[in-house]
């Protein structure tokens, strides 16, 4: 009886794994296509934008298309005081690597230059987080 146990639930563990890869489709999956140069360009900007009004990012999966950006710095009380994006940019995986130049302030007031990298997906949505 002991031994029927267990080759019962191993048979249920290896029929759940092997549904599992079933329906995950685990032979013929794709990457995303590569992220557009200039839709991430124009998204991270408008996402910088935003953040340095003071408008909540959360705002910006509103927008048509959505942009999600998932910097902790928009959300933690740091303020951006003024950037400037870099013309060079590079792929890296699907994605594409944008450097900014930023002026961040702390609510003491104090201000500090940063270089800022950004990674932006473009496809299937826009995703920028930092680098």
């Amino acid at each position: 009886m002991f031994r029927a146990f267990w080759i019962r639930r191993r048979f249920l563990w290896s029929a759940t794994v092997l549904l599992s890869a079933a329906l995950l489709g685990c032979g013929g999956g794709s990457l995303p296509d590569r992220a557009d140069p200039h839709k991430a360009v124009e998204a991270l900007r408008t996402a910088l934008e935003t953040w340095k009004k003071g408008e909540p990012v959360e705002a910006l999966a509103k927008r048509t298309p959505p942009i999600y950006f998932n910097d902790p710095k928009a959300t933690e009380g740091v303020r951006l005081s003024s950037f400037e994006l870099d013309d060079n940019h590079e792929f890296f995986g699907q994605s594409v690597r944008v450097t900014v130049k930023a002026t961040l302030a702390r609510d003491s007031g104090k201000s500090k230059q940063r270089q800022l990298n950004y990674l932006v997906d473009t496809s299937p949505v826009i995703v920028i987080v930092p680098d």
